[in-house]
């Protein structure tokens, strides 16, 4: 079997800088409120989780379940929420 190696487009580096910097701003932005942060399964788990760990404000977290390809193998234009 094949090993499938993409191009890496962003640097493992790069990408926890930017987290860090986005959980700065919402951190200030949101001074003396409580967040609600809703995060989409299950692609984006990996990269919420690694955001709310830095966010230094007191939040929620909710997770909302979404498909738009159902039992095909490609999209076929409808989004499902479940």
């Amino acid at each position: 079997m094949e090993n499938f190696n993409p191009d890496v487009l962003i640097s493992e580096e790069e990408l926890a800088l930017r987290i860090d910097a986005l959980a700065k701003a919402i951190s200030q932005d949101y001074q003396g409120e409580e967040i609600v942060i809703v995060c989409v399964l299950k692609g984006a788990f990996m990269f919420c989780s690694d955001l709310i760990k830095k966010i230094d404000r007191p939040l929620t977290l909710e997770f909302i379940k979404v498909s738009s390809y159902g039992d095909r193998t490609v999209i076929y234009g409808m989004v499902k929420f479940e």
